[in-house]
């Protein structure tokens, strides 16, 4: 048998050893809702918009391997962290619920172009609500931020850990003429 051969044929039952030992194990995985911005009515053009606190409400699917119990389960957006510990959690409940809360400061303002606009001067506009009509009225900024969450599972001598990632969108409502909010 030449090298090559006697080589491959060592490597190949030892890869299909980490093969086999590469399978999904844990899990978590998170839905989300959308939280709705409303915005005042603004002048034409490309403009930046700074969005205030957002809250976003979880539901958590979280999962250990059999031999294994859930340890700590931590959920992320930007600074902001919810973190549970020990028998607070447990892989085999139904999925939990939970809150983040996401300061202003945090954010980043985000560009929006010609969403709401304030059209009262124009010469061209009957009344308020007729000029709404001439605008966007909702929108849906995509992947504003990300939820990251990680489960910590442990057997009581090995700890291991499964991730997940969230794109957060965000919803701007236009905010109706003369409402005053």
């Amino acid at each position: 048998m030449n090298r090559t051969a006697a080589i491959v044929l060592t490597f190949v039952p030892l890869l299909s050893g980490l093969a086999a030992d590469n399978r999904v194990r844990h899990s978590v995985a998170v839905s989300v809702s959308t939280p709705e911005v409303v915005v005042a009515p603004r002048s034409a053009g490309r403009r930046p918009l700074q969005l205030p606190d957002l809250e976003y409400q979880f539901q958590v699917t979280l999962d250990c391997a059999e031999s294994f119990t859930a340890q700590f389960l931590s959920v992320a957006i930007a600074d902001s962290r919810r973190t549970i510990e020990g028998e607070a959690i447990d892989s085999k409940a139904a999925p939990s619920e939970l809150t983040i809360a996401v300061p202003e400061r945090q954010l980043a303002p985000i560009v929006v172009s010609d969403f709401c606009i304030d059209v009262s001067g124009d010469d061209d506009a009957r009344d308020p609500a007729s000029a709404l009509e001439r605008s966007l009225t909702s929108l849906t900024i995509p992947a504003v931020l990300s939820a990251h969450a990680s489960l910590v599972c442990s057997d009581g001598e090995t700890q291991e850990i499964a991730y997940s990632a969230q794109p957060l969108d965000v919803v701007l409502v236009c905010q109706p003429p003369g409402s005053g909010e």
